[in-house]
């Protein structure tokens, strides 16, 4: 065993004490050869740095100035509306009250009206005109740092031509390479992992792939997958109808006298709508335990400072699961109890092979995982036969797209921090999702026994229904928007994919893009007021009706040779006015368009590579 795995035995204090540091170390060194590899023109990159750092400070404080001064120009409005309600009732006053005419009103009205003319000159000249003159300033400041971003982008195309997206997934192989990560997006992967461990070839209408990274350790195939989930939940609708009514009462002399009442009743209604739910999981292949199913979630809420297991909590587990045992049906608890108590898998059905994956070792490691790692327990697992799935609260929060938008900036050091700080990041997500199955040593050291003719190889059309919803999610999804669905704050849009016809090089797929009308409803709901009469109240809601709309997309494999250069042509024509519309986009080795049989896909890929 390599040292590289000895240490991966333990894998969170391996980080601790090593991965972490060699992360930050990586990334800033790869960045540094990239930059020299480039030539770029640091000093007049950095000059420009300067020159938009003074235009954006000179921008600042117009912005100030106008907002002072818009302040007074409000306060000034508001003297403006008062002095002329007094000037009106002045003016009429002498007319009505004088009995000299004309020339009396002109000579005790005069004074007032200079005074007017001052204010609205004041206004005009002393007020509005700077405003509108430091506007003009601000169009022109950014005209100039527009300017200067896009100079000192053209001191970094050098630099840009080297930062593909498929260079993320070479980084993380250099800080952990026994996390054998897929360059390029691998359908031979998913299809080993469908046959062999038992993945759903697709999933249903309501959850759609966003996003993917694929890999193995030692042999064992994993996917992290990014989904999104449209699930209908209940929401409340609140509704008011303002009513009056008459009360009568005696008064102290005994006559009897009546008063109006004003009361607002309330009614409520819950109806069904559209919630879009992001979720990131780990699904992980392995012969090791292939009889054993069992599932776990967190036992303690995961973001705590300190050790996140209350023994109260654990305790309370220990005593059930003691009392599992004492009743004979099958279940066994562990000798390490303040384990089997902190795991939680209470539904597992193979006692023998659930000891054989939890072995001293691996007992430790996850303890020491629920004390130390900086989410603590934060992860639900699901193992079913050969197939096992994780997921962990902090990668919700994993950025998975290593397009260098993710990190992109015009000027040079910023470009490095964002470059560093986007791929610390990555590696992190990374390595604490997969934490839970290193933390394992089983799931390692048992090897994959699958043979390559299990898998379908991309080039001969082996486009998986993962790959294709993941690409078509890059696309402009305006374009498969439903014309009748509704812009509403709870509406999104779902793309799913499916197979339409293989070609000699590419595959046609549809895309269906699922999506709500949403309908404005009325429903009357009873309710009584004080004097106990029945009113209805008003209430609104929307029905939400699911909708979806069709197109044919071209899909294809193109082979970059793991030259960056090719990657960023493709990358770099997605993002060009020729693109404007969104209808290419390449990730991961496939590219896709709207299918056209006028202009073959692969005839607009030859256009790109030659250009």
């Amino acid at each position: 065993m390599s040292e590289t795995s000895d240490k991966l035995l333990e894998p969170l204090k391996y980080y601790e004490n090593e991965l972490k540091q060699r992360a930050a170390e990586t990334v800033a060194q790869c960045f540094a050869e990239l930059s020299a590899q480039a030539g770029i023109d640091l000093a007049r990159n950095r000059e420009l740095a300067a020159e938009y750092a003074a235009a954006e400070r000179h921008r600042v404080g117009l912005t100030r100035k106008i907002k002072v001064m818009t302040w007074v120009k409000r306060a000034f409005t508001v003297v403006k509306v008062l002095w002329g309600i007094i000037l009106v009732l002045l003016c009429l006053g002498i007319l009505v009250f004088s009995h000299e005419g004309f020339w009396f009103w002109l000579k005790w009205s005069i004074d007032p009206l200079i005074f007017t003319l001052v204010l609205w000159g004041i206004d005009a000249g002393l007020i509005r005109r700077p405003i509108k003159r430091w506007e003009t300033r601000i169009d022109e400041t950014d005209d100039r740092l527009a300017g200067i971003a896009r100079k000192a982008s053209e001191t970094l195309a050098p630099l840009y031509d080297l930062l593909g997206s498929e260079l993320t997934y070479t980084l993380m192989r250099k800080i952990l390479p026994e996390v054998n990560l897929d360059v390029q997006w691998n359908g031979k992967r998913l299809a080993e992992m469908v046959r062999w461990y038992g993945l759903a070839e697709r999933t249903g209408d309501t959850m759609a792939t966003a996003n993917l990274v694929s890999g193995d350790v030692g042999g064992n195939p994993f996917v992290c997958v990014e989904q999104w989930e449209d699930t209908m939940v209940m929401y409340t609708y609140m509704g008011s109808l303002p009513v009056d009514y008459t009360e009568y009462y005696t008064d102290a002399d005994g006559n009897r006298q009546s008063k109006t009442k004003h009361e607002t009743l309330t009614a409520s209604v819950q109806r069904k709508g559209p919630k879009y739910i992001r979720r990131v999981s780990l699904l992980y292949g392995s012969e090791a335990a292939p009889h054993l199913s069992f599932s776990r979630g967190p036992t303690v809420e995961a973001k705590k400072k300190k050790f996140s297991l209350r023994k109260s909590a654990v305790e309370k587990n220990i005593r059930k699961f003691r009392k599992k045992t004492n009743e004979g049906t099958g279940f066994q608890i562990m000798a390490n109890e303040e384990f089997d108590g902190s795991f939680n898998a209470e539904d597992r059905d193979n006692e023998r092979e659930f000891r054989m994956l939890f072995t001293p070792l691996a007992q430790e490691n996850l303890m020491y995982l629920f004390a130390h790692s900086p989410y603590h327990d934060d992860f639900w697992f699901h193992k079913r036969g050969k197939l096992t799935r994780v997921r962990t609260e902090n990668s919700d929060d994993w950025k998975m797209n290593p397009h260098r938008e993710s990190y992109d900036n015009v000027f040079y050091d910023r470009l490095q921090e964002n470059f560093i700080a986007f791929h610390r990041q990555y590696f992190d997500h990374l390595f604490f999702t997969m934490l839970p199955i290193l933390s394992i040593p089983l799931y390692r050291q048992e090897a994959s026994a699958a043979s390559d003719e299990a898998a379908v190889d991309v080039a001969d059309g082996g486009y998986h229904n993962y790959l294709t919803e993941a690409l078509v999610k890059k696309m402009n999804v305006n374009l498969f928007r439903p014309e009748n669905a509704t812009k509403h704050a709870r509406v999104g849009l779902l793309l799913k994919t499916y197979p339409q016809q293989t070609g000699a090089h590419s595959e046609i797929i549809r895309v269906r893009g699922y999506s709500y009308h949403v309908t404005p409803r009325v429903e009357y709901v009873a309710a009584f007021a004080r004097d106990g009469q029945k009113h209805h109240v008003p209430v609104n809601w929307d029905e939400y009706t699911r909708v979806y709309r069709e197109r044919l997309v071209e899909v294809m494999r193109v082979d970059t040779a793991g030259d960056p250069q090719r990657v960023q042509r493709l990358e770099r024509y997605e993002r060009s006015p020729q693109n404007a519309n969104g209808e290419f986009v390449y990730r991961g080795h496939l590219a896709a368009k709207l299918y056209d049989e006028n202009r073959p896909l692969a005839e607009l890929v030859e256009e790109i590579m030659e250009a």
